[in-house]
């Protein structure tokens, strides 16, 4: 009872809850969690959080659904309150369960729920994209129908585990090459131990190097760690400063041509040095970096699987000159080594992300893309109209949609060809772009069809658009076909229009403009 209020105690309570959940005592798992509850003032808002969604998992395993959406709600909009994106999409997968799980089904609402949890993870800096949310939306899309944004999410869902994956092999890696370092450098103290041993006039040097080398281990860590080049020159200059006492500190890297160039130096001007044949041996380093003298140097070259990645270079004081601080430095330089081909590594790799992120964005345009007109094509215009649809049930944002039809079309591919007729849908699409608002979604509907979809626009915009559409279609001269003219009929959704329903008004209006004698805008007659 002494320690009810610590954090260390609600810790354990709700541990035991989700205990009694694994081993089927979801009721005991509910009086865990609402005694978290109680305490969460003590503990803060995320303990508060906790435990509300915990309880909503107790409450669906007892059949209290209601109770345990009420419970998942209460958390959610907790999480929205205080703005924590990650609170939310746990809250939101929970929720997308019970939704999904609801007598009935609730498809729409656990598409919807996993929707805006993706938006969330993918808005949150530094947090990795959770393979399962990816499968989980995966599957409600292609539950109902909808296989292209299910198939571009199980793609995202195989990148996202295989960057979990590459980042764990990068960090295995790395552990790996840490132990065997330590390793080397534990072997090696125990060799200075037994020196000290035999040799008892030079005990207090060999315990020094034995601190020295220990305390290498962790400075290991740090440099094997470094993803950035400007973080590990600063390691490596302040580890050389502070167990070297070094008074000045170059890394130059290697280049294609063989010549090293100066990545950092510190305390002098910048230089190059060459080695002579390429040959990874730092007594043969031909020349120290410009303006340092060479005697004051001791430089390691950094070689990985054979190769000359570069050189290390620290200048030491007289004093400092011994077989420890070469020791010492021969660490350093390995483990720079493994920074530097981890560094190399992960630049290839952000490179081949960034251009595989180009060809995916590139791939994606041209399928939505009409190939004639450059617009967007029926696939993307349906996908978009949904979006669309989904926007007006949730908050009664009106928006419509327009069709414009060119009157006559087959006279001009019957009269001047194929090539002329190509020309007028070209000519049209532009025409349409340019009497479009920035906010207005402007794609080819087959043929000589053309669909305009108006965000956020009531009957009387529909009307404005359109019209100015018809009267910049009419006032323009093409190149063989001359003047044309179009028809035009829009619909604005009202409640209970779906796409088909939408999209059949539009397609009513078009058909009076049409009998009316062309040439003109018609909104559908039981528009709101």
């Amino acid at each position: 009872q002494r320690f009810e209020g610590s954090h260390n105690y609600m810790e354990s309570l709700h541990l035991l809850g989700e205990c009694l959940m694994d081993t089927g005592d979801p009721l005991g798992a509910l009086g865990c969690f609402e005694r978290c509850e109680a305490l969460a003032p003590v503990d803060g808002l995320e303990s508060l959080f906790r435990s509300r969604r915990s309880q909503a998992a107790a409450l669906a395993r007892l059949g209290r659904r209601a109770e345990a959406v009420a419970s998942l709600e209460t958390s959610l909009a907790l999480a929205r309150r205080l703005g924590n994106a990650e609170w939310q999409v746990s809250a939101l997968r929970v929720l997308a369960s019970l939704q999904r799980a609801a007598p009935g089904g609730a498809a729409s609402g656990a598409l919807a729920s996993l929707r805006e949890a993706h938006a969330l993870a993918s808005d949150i800096e530094g947090f990795h994209m959770p393979a399962g949310l990816c499968e989980e939306l995966a599957a409600e899309h292609a539950a109902a129908g909808q296989f292209e944004p299910a198939y571009r999410l199980g793609l995202e869902a195989d990148r996202a585990r295989e960057a979990m994956r590459s980042q764990t092999a990068n960090q295995r890696i790395a552990a790996l090459q840490v132990r065997h370092e330590v390793e080397r450098l534990r072997s090696e103290t125990a060799h200075h131990r037994e020196l000290g041993r035999l040799q008892a006039e030079r005990a207090d040097e060999l315990q020094r190097s034995v601190a020295t080398l220990q305390e290498l281990g962790a400075v290991g860590r740090e440099i094997t760690g470094s993803l950035k080049a400007r973080a590990l020159h600063a390691a490596l200059d302040r580890h050389g400063r502070r167990l070297l006492g070094t008074t000045g500190f170059a890394l130059h890297r290697a280049r294609e041509d063989g010549a090293l160039a100066a990545a950092f130096v510190s305390g002098t001007v910048a230089g190059e040095a060459v080695f002579p044949e390429g040959a990874p041996d730092a007594s043969r380093l031909q020349a120290a970096p410009a303006g340092l003298d060479a005697r004051d140097w001791l430089h390691m070259p950094l070689v990985a699987a054979g190769r000359l990645v570069g050189v290390m270079s620290a200048r030491l004081a007289a004093e400092a000159r011994g077989e420890q601080p070469r020791a010492v430095l021969r660490a350093l330089s390995s483990y720079a080594t493994i920074a530097l081909v981890n560094i190399d590594a992960m630049d290839a790799l952000r490179d081949a992300q960034d251009a595989l992120a180009r060809q995916n964005a590139e791939l994606e345009r041209v399928a939505d893309t009409d190939r004639l007109t450059g617009l967007y094509n029926r696939r993307c215009l349906d996908r978009l109209l949904q979006g669309e649809l989904a926007q007006a049930r949730r908050d009664g944002t009106p928006f419509s949609l327009i069709i414009v039809d060119l009157d006559h079309f087959k006279q001009v591919n019957d009269t001047w060809g194929h090539l002329a007729g190509d020309e007028v849908l070209s000519a049209t699409a532009q025409l349409l772009k340019a009497r479009a608002r920035e906010s207005d979604v402007v794609g080819r509907w087959g043929g000589e069809e053309f669909v305009v979809i108006c965000p956020r626009t009531d009957r009387q915009g529909a009307q404005a658009v359109a019209e100015a559409m018809r009267a910049r279609v009419q006032g323009h001269e093409f190149t063989q076909a001359g003047h044309r003219t179009a028809s035009i009929g829009t619909a604005t959704w009202r409640p209970g229009d779906d796409a088909a329903s939408l999209t059949h008004r539009a397609d009513g209006a078009l058909y009076v403009a049409k009998e009316a004698g062309r040439n003109r805008v018609v909104q559908a007659a039981d528009d709101a």
